[in-house]
């Protein structure tokens, strides 16, 4: 299924592709509000979700608060079909492709022409299917894949055939294909030490990918310590550290995944019944103060101003085939925390 919107042009388009994005991003035009025009397509393939963008001239702001508001744990590889897109650090010119983390702030101008559009292809890809394939999952934001490399013309055609044939598949064949072509992918990160093929690093990989996969499942637990996951994964403490140095460390990385975890609690309207104490100890932090000291850090703003932002703007949306809820589905949805039964130290 694709799903098409049309916002429309001038400021009652820009107005309504405001609304729709402002749990995502802040948009603003460059250049007369007489001009701005844009429209989308999107198409769910599998645990990922395809969009294919139209538009004007325009910037998009991300914050700390679009990050915690939308719940967006995930990843965009970018294909530039027309115009030029500039990131933080690299542009992207006609056939390059890119690497977004959703999970970080940004500022990205998407620039048109008179004539022509600016037309981008993102692939939004869950940070928990991706990360794991990825020495250091930091790394690769703003990452820019040449056009003129053979392998990323190889990339490129076949995400351009995933985006027009995917959508017809059954479930279990979106789900294969994506997988392999994720695969190729990272396979072509040749910074990335994992993507060689000697023996050792294809079995750091191995230990890497176990390990994030192992800190997902138990994220609720407070039994998430150094040596239960030395102990589970039979992996050493020192190596435990070598395998997530460039996430800051198993502590760090743990923080961080919780806090992203409670982000979803916060805006999930399944589990708005939940006090913010009690998502604070599922958090496994020993009170509701730590807990929204650390989420404003992490997010520019406290659990209780999320949750109050949710309810103001009614951004939760449930229609199935509303291409938003889709945006919002990607990524692990979390566990129903278990009842605390008193402080957690």
């Amino acid at each position: 299924m694709i799903a098409r919107v049309d916002y429309g042009c001038g400021s009652e388009g820009l107005e309504r592709q405001r609304a729709e994005t402002r749990d995502v991003c802040d948009i603003e035009p460059l250049g007369p509000i007489t001009a701005f025009r844009a429209d989308c397509e999107v198409a769910r393939v599998g645990p990922t979700v395809f969009i294919l963008t139209r538009t004007s001239s325009v910037v998009y702001v991300r914050k700390p608060v679009h990050v915690a508001r939308g719940g967006d744990d995930h990843y965009q590889l970018q294909l530039q079909l027309d115009g030029m897109r500039r990131g933080c650090v690299r542009a992207l010119d006609v056939g390059d492709m890119g690497i977004h983390d959703m999970g970080r702030p940004s500022v990205t101008e998407l620039h048109a022409t008179i004539d022509q559009p600016s037309r981008v292809l993102a692939w939004l890809v869950p940070r928990v299917l991706l990360a794991p394939m990825l020495a250091d999952p930091d790394a690769v934001h703003d990452l820019r894949l040449a056009a003129s490399a053979p392998y990323a013309k190889l990339l490129t055609e076949q995400m351009w055939s995933l985006w027009n044939h995917g959508p017809a598949c059954t479930p279990h064949e979106a789900q294969t294909l994506v997988y392999a072509l994720l695969q190729v992918f990272v396979g072509g990160l040749g910074f990335a030490p994992e993507a060689s093929d000697t023996s050792a690093d294809a079995a750091r990989l191995t230990r890497l990918t176990a390990v994030k996969r192992y800190v997902e499942r138990e994220l609720a637990s407070p039994a998430l310590t150094a040596d239960a996951v030395a102990r589970q994964l039979g992996v050493s403490r020192a190596s435990l550290y070598r395998l997530l140095e460039p996430e800051g460390g198993l502590v760090s990385y743990v923080r961080a995944r919780r806090l992203h975890r409670a982000a979803r609690l916060l805006t999930s309207p399944a589990y708005r019944h939940l006090r913010i104490l009690d998502i604070a100890l599922d958090s496994q932090f020993a009170n509701e103060t730590s807990f929204s000291r650390a989420f404003r850090r992490a997010f520019g703003l406290s659990p209780a101003d999320l949750r109050a932002s949710i309810d103001r703007h009614g951004i939760v949306r449930t229609s199935a085939g509303d291409p938003l809820a889709w945006l919002r589905q990607l990524g692990m949805a979390p566990e129903a925390p278990a009842a605390p039964d008193g402080p957690v130290a």
